[in-house]
């Protein structure tokens, strides 16, 4: 198996960057910060950073005496993450293949990145070789998220095989007893797994679907929108806005033995 990746363009970088972090991801990488112990004086790796929400949330927690280091394969990503924090380090790299010597940081993070990763047990080692503690939050079980398994049904229906392929792709790392499992081939002992209900919100059914369907470039959004208004009814807010249901789970673990 390789890892899976997605093309991904400047202007999708930036889609990604206003639209999927006040979302959701902001509001998660506050919890997966809190949560993993992050403090003043920390030193943090975010691990497949993206355009670096949970590097700029740990730096507003490190301060001036810790540091913050982004690690992403997407220059694309980067490139959003040097823009909008300049002043912390981002570094393009394979999470499977840190570029940094064993015990660098305090605590290495990761958000919503596991599941694109074929050999997951590889990449909680490197992680776990280069910190102390190690903090990791994926999308849970497509079964449990309501609104992500009314949705798939419909791509099913109106998408080719890549768009069904992405949508199972994001809940991959999603079973509880699988995700523990890799924790513990990685030689890590779980300190904490949390498993709560989150919601993504957008402002329209038409930027939720262009969001999910992101990496594929063009596909049928425009069909799979509409066909996606009754079903996902139960979902929309004031304004035309839909707030879709989702599983998340966070683990935080350390070093065993």
């Amino acid at each position: 198996m390789t890892e899976q990746t997605y093309a991904l363009s400047a202007e999708t970088a930036d889609f990604y960057e206003a639209t999927f972090v006040p979302a959701l991801f902001g509001a998660w990488a506050r919890r997966l910060v809190e949560t993993a112990g992050v403090r003043a004086g920390s030193r943090v790796l975010d691990v497949a950073c993206g355009t670096g929400i949970v590097a700029r949330t740990a730096a507003d927690r490190v301060g001036p005496s810790g540091s913050v280091t982004g690690l992403d394969r997407s220059e694309a990503m980067l490139a959003v993450a040097r823009r909008v924090r300049p002043e912390l380090c981002w570094e393009k790299g394979d999470a499977t293949g840190l570029p940094f010597a064993d015990g660098s940081f305090d605590v290495a993070l990761s958000q919503a990145a596991l599941m694109f990763i074929a050999d997951r047990p590889a990449v909680l080692r490197e992680m776990r070789r280069v910190a102390g503690r190690v903090a990791v939050q994926v999308p849970g079980r497509l079964s449990h998220s309501t609104g992500y398994r009314v949705f798939t049904e419909v791509v099913a229906e109106h998408a080719g095989p890549e768009a069904i392929k992405l949508l199972g792709l994001y809940f991959a790392a999603g079973d509880p007893d699988e995700l523990a499992g890799w924790f513990a081939a990685a030689g890590l002992r779980i300190e904490v797994f949390d498993t709560w209900m989150s919601a993504i919100w957008a402002p329209s059914l038409d930027v939720f679907v262009a969001g999910e369907l992101l990496p594929l470039g063009p596909v049928a959004q425009d069909r799979i929108t509409a066909a996606c208004r009754a079903p996902m009814a139960g979902f929309a807010g004031i304004g035309g806005s839909v707030a879709v249901p989702i599983e998340a789970h966070l683990v935080v673990a350390s070093a065993a033995g």
